[in-house]
């Protein structure tokens, strides 16, 4: 780490004023970062009154403002957060610090802890917040970890300190807030140390999701395909408890949201037990697809949400994947057959039909998946090329004869390549 100042992420709310106040009295350099959600009516005013705190302190501030739009991967507050992590490395990288320190105190980390036994979480939930992270060339610094928050409003007040109140923080409708208004009360009524028996579990729930993360990198380096899938009899071999574990670490590497833990376990049972006689799958909220195809478990991106057009050109990118175009003699499509206007690429819509060969009759795309051994999930968005309402060809699987490069001439042959995921080898890296 260099000697550049360390960034504070400061919201206005008592947690973080506090750490820029206690990181200033040690002498320090800092910085602060404000992100400015503009979620809230009161979101200018929480801005200017960490620009006025600064200036009265001497610090400088960099502010951030976000617009978070309609749409939405995991809920407000989860697209909130990521958001604001992306924002906060973002203005670390931009002026050059090394540390971004956080407010997160001990009834946070016993929050998160129980939020996460309630969502049924795994030891990497349940480990909670580490002290540090470091987040490709920034470091996640959470000094008052060990520290409860009524010892946080207490320095405040002996300081005479001011700070805002977020009025989402009222709002029980959102769990974490039930937990620290509703529970952790009654609970400390029972259990004045339920802190730091959180602060434990977290610490050995850490532990542990270490040593499964190390155990999925050896066995994923053992169990990867040349194409990059993770092969059906490596897990077949290591069982569905351990086949589970490197799964789960695959995604996360993978940057790819977690299926539900029953639909995990039951797509690995039947892919383990399937053989090559059935494709089993299971779709994630973020967009991809788990299937397990000839031999193999692979990821792909889903997406039934296109209409393009190909002009003879090498490659056609779509939103979840691309068509490769190679010239060919005497094989794929007939160059001489591919009209100005080029052919369109769409999805299918249901009911199409091609003929493959001059003797035998027209076939349904439905059956010709099949028998091609395409997931019955990724039909629906597979591309067609089509010539008016008449399909000219189906990567994979073949040419309709009207279509067909005679022997000799030249001709385009076409292969789909779904959208991957990061390499599976870069579990090891992590």
């Amino acid at each position: 780490m260099s000697c550049s100042p360390i960034v504070v992420a400061l919201s206005g709310g008592v947690d973080s004023v506090v750490l820029l106040h206690a990181l200033l009295a040690t002498g320090v350099a800092v910085r602060a970062f404000h992100v400015n959600h503009a979620l809230s009516p009161h979101a200018a005013t929480w801005q200017k009154f960490c620009e006025n705190l600064c200036a009265e302190l001497g610090v400088e501030v960099l502010v951030r403002r976000l617009e978070l739009g309609t749409s939405r991967t995991s809920g407000l507050e989860a697209d909130a957060r990521t958001a604001r992590y992306d924002a906060l490395r973002d203005m670390a990288r931009g002026s050059s610090s090394d540390i971004i320190a956080l407010a997160h105190h001990a009834d946070d980390q016993a929050e998160t802890v129980l939020l996460q036994l309630l969502r049924g979480g795994a030891s990497r939930g349940l480990a909670g917040m580490p002290e540090w992270r470091i987040d490709g060339a920034v470091a996640l610094w959470r000094p008052m970890l060990g520290t409860d928050r009524a010892s946080i409003v207490d320095y405040a007040r002996r300081r005479a300190l001011a700070w805002i109140d977020d009025e989402s923080n009222a709002d029980l409708s959102i769990k974490r807030n039930f937990i620290r208004a509703r529970v952790l009360p009654a609970l400390e009524q029972g259990f004045p140390d339920y802190r730091a028996a959180f602060g434990r579990t977290a610490s050995t729930a850490a532990g542990n999701s270490q040593l499964l993360h190390e155990l999925a990198a050896i066995d994923i380096e053992k169990a990867t395909t040349a194409e990059g899938g993770i092969a059906t009899e490596a897990l077949r071999t290591l069982g569905v408890a351990r086949a589970t574990n490197l799964l789960r670490h695959h995604l996360r590497a993978c940057r790819i949201a977690l299926p539900a833990t029953d639909q995990l376990c039951e797509f690995i049972r039947q892919a383990i037990d399937s053989g090559c006689q059935r494709h089993p799958s299971v779709a994630t909220n973020d967009g991809w697809l788990l299937y397990a195809d000839r031999g193999q478990i692979s990821i792909a991106a889903l997406s039934a949400n296109f209409d393009a057009v190909w002009h003879c050109e090498s490659t056609l990118q779509l939103p979840h994947g691309r068509l490769v175009f190679e010239p060919s003699m005497g094989g794929g499509i007939a160059a001489s057959r591919v009209p100005s206007t080029g052919f369109r690429v769409l999805a299918r819509s249901g009911g199409e039909r091609i003929k493959l060969e001059l003797n035998r009759p027209h076939r349904t795309l439905t059956n010709l998946m099949r028998e091609a051994g395409i997931p019955s999930t990724l039909r629906s968005a597979w591309p067609l090329l089509v010539d008016g309402d008449r399909v000219v060809a189906i990567p994979g699987i073949g040419v309709s004869v009207n279509w067909r490069c005679p022997s000799g001439g030249p001709g385009w042959t076409v292969k789909w390549q779904p959208r991957a995921p990061m390499s599976a080898q870069s579990i090891l890296k992590r």
